[in-house]
């Protein structure tokens, strides 16, 4: 489907006179798209007043189930519009940055609409006693016409984006809108109704809904598959010229872990670049989407491979986005059986930070909890009741020591030993009482070939060995295995081949490879960025890495027939 995307808007009047220009992190492909921007003033002073801008939209857009209104001066009927009061905005981070210079500030991006494009936008000043939440209201909107696929970034030190390539900054963009998983995030606010609004940094879809304005500019079909209430995968696809032979699936994930809100403000330093998610994995999806767009934009493209951009949502937490696009493979025209069927091939590349090494293996993950139960007595007197703190400190010095030295003589070739790891334990009410109840929980990552039930079976015969019992639990909310993928497939062999790589490499992490290994969708994991720099206080990646990670792919996206 194609979107009807309004004419370049140009110039910005009402830009106040000391407010840096940072010029526009989009890439070419992407400017001024369509998006409602509002922007929340400061000092009188120093930041121009407030504004809001909607620019003209042709027909409604396809795949899009709302339409701005008509009037401009009325907001979208929707529950994540602008609250009544500042009272009701979603809860802000006292920890964003504030420069203490007259005009300076950040952009900080709240979702719009979750069937708009893209999300609204509100500016915080830079003076602290104007942050939301001082008793300042919000004064009426009027209208304007800057270029509204603006993200305005106001930091102490400003990237240049002359400076930055189009990938880069198309990460730029990403990393300015927040993306966390909601399971990462503290509900916001202690009212009945503040509860219900949704934490400002938690959700995918404002990335989604941005991704899809960039993916629709370059002339790629568009399509939202729906999983989790206000969460979609975004689908983008371009079709070759003949008929589909064989199909590539381009797969980063959309969401990252939690960061305090200086972490959404991009920085460049070094010929790295800093921010939430920049390596895990907004870089494989800035990489992705920006060879698939170059592709496009090409003269000649692939006549008989599709070419499908999957940008899931929640790897981080339950791999719903995952799970969601096997089960609806065949709905999507990429199920394992088509293949069987019209002797077409699959191959998918999971976006992970890989330091551009292609991997076919990982290994899995289980969390186990195990519990013991004793019998309460007085403190004074313990002998009349049984410890169950006790007994699991036998059952910890069993896994950590005997248990894992058996796991260490197992080996893969690629992924090396089993692991098993102790992460928390809890257990009893205060000190003059014996505990009658301890529970540990238990990280063990698994080989292929292994099985969670098979694994939960070897630990409680291990405990029998050694005269121990515990209630033995899967708490995983669902199953994270192993993959294995053959080198020798055709199509991992011509990747193998087009990234330089002579041979498969395996990694220790869990992600999305194995759910669509498991559906039937043959897959590696490829992508630029250290796992060592995943989920770091100053997560960064390599800008060199994130261009030549572009590169290798449409390099490979080239070959093929």
């Amino acid at each position: 489907m194609d979107f009807a995307l309004p004419e370049r808007a140009v110039g910005n009047g009402n830009r106040a006179a000391g407010v840096p220009e940072l010029g526009n992190f989009l890439p070419d492909w992407t400017d001024n798209l369509p998006g409602p921007e509002y922007t929340l003033p400061g000092s009188p002073d120093a930041v121009p007043g407030p504004a809001h801008c909607r620019p003209d939209l042709e027909n409604s857009l396809p795949g899009l189930a709302k339409r701005l209104p008509d009037s401009p001066d009325t907001l979208p009927d929707s529950p994540d519009t602008l609250p009544d009061s500042p009272d009701t905005l979603p809860g802000l981070p006292d920890s964003l940055p504030v420069s203490g210079e007259s005009g300076r500030g950040v952009t900080f991006c709240l979702p719009g609409p979750s069937d708009t494009l893209p999300g609204v936008i509100y500016m915080l000043p830079g003076l602290a006693d104007t942050l939301p939440g001082s008793g300042d209201r919000l004064p009426e909107f009027r209208s304007r016409r800057p270029p509204c696929s603006r993200l305005d970034i106001y930091a102490q030190r400003p990237i240049s984006c002359r400076r930055m390539t189009r990938t880069e900054r198309l990460l730029a963009e990403l990393i300015a809108l927040p993306s966390v998983n909601p399971a990462f995030v503290p509900p916001d606010g202690t009212s009945a109704r503040q509860a219900r609004q949704p934490h400002p940094f938690a959700g995918e879809q404002r990335v989604a809904d941005f991704l899809a304005a960039v993916a629709a500019r370059a002339g790629l079909e568009i399509e939202f598959q729906k999983v989790l209430p206000g969460r979609s995968n975004l689908i983008a696809r371009l079709l070759p010229g003949n008929n589909i032979r064989q199909t590539i699936l381009l797969a980063p994930h959309l969401d990252t872990v939690g960061a305090d809100g200086t972490k959404f403000i991009p920085q460049r330093k070094d010929g790295r670049l800093y921010g939430r998610g920049a390596c895990d994995t907004k870089g494989s999806v800035a990489a992705m989407l920006s060879a698939l767009c170059e592709l496009a934009n090409a003269k000649s493209r692939p006549l008989e491979t599709e070419i499908v951009f999957a940008g899931l949502i929640d790897e981080e937490h339950a791999q719903a986005g995952s799970r969601a696009l096997v089960a609806q493979a065949s709905r999507l025209q990429l199920a394992a059986e088509r293949g069987s069927r019209d002797g077409c091939a699959t191959l998918a590349i999971i976006g992970e930070p890989t330091k551009l090494r292609v991997v076919t293996a990982h290994k899995g993950s289980l969390w186990l909890e195990l519990e013991t139960h004793g019998r309460a007595a007085h403190g004074a007197m313990p002998q009349l009741g049984k410890n169950a703190i006790h007994e699991m400190a036998r059952i910890v010095d069993l896994l950590e020591t005997d248990y894992a030295a058996q796991l260490r003589k197992r080996k893969h070739p690629l992924l090396g030993t089993a692991t098993v790891n102790v992460g928390t334990i809890s257990g009893g009410a205060q000190p003059n009482i014996v505990p009658d109840r301890c529970k540990i929980t238990v990280d063990r990552r698994t080989l292929p070939g292994e099985t969670d039930a098979g694994v939960q079976r070897e630990i409680a015969a291990f405990l029998r060995a050694g005269k121990l019992s515990a209630n033995i639990s899967n708490s995983k909310l669902a199953p994270a295995l192993p993959l294995e993928t053959n080198p020798k497939l055709p199509l991992v062999r011509r990747f193998l081949k087009s990234a330089g790589q002579s041979k498969p490499l395996g990694v220790n992490y869990f992600c999305d490879a194995a759910v669509l290994s498991a559906g039937g969708i043959p897959s590696v994991v490829f992508g630029p960025g250290d796992v060592a720099q995943a989920h770091t206080v100053d997560e960064w990646i390599s800008l060199a890495e994130l261009e030549r990670g572009k590169d290798l792919l449409l390099k490979f996206l080239n070959s093929l027939p």
